[in-house]
């Protein structure tokens, strides 16, 4: 289980690769950069696909 989820949007490229890999977890803001809409609304191993797949590395998990 991830305990935490850290992002920075000022890094994020609006991919949309989070959301595609944990939908209920990530989303995009009006300005097109990662949010967190429910650290628990996916599985942990979607989370950290999502993690892996952000092609900037916006996304930081902690366990």
């Amino acid at each position: 289980m991830t305990d935490r989820i850290d992002v920075t949007p000022d890094t994020c490229a609006g991919t949309g690769m989070c959301g595609f890999y944990a939908p209920n977890t990530f989303g995009l803001d009006d300005d097109g950069k990662v949010t967190i809409m429910d650290e628990q609304g996916d599985p942990s191993g979607d989370v950290r696909n999502a993690a892996e797949a952000c092609p900037t590395r916006s996304i930081r998990l902690a366990d």
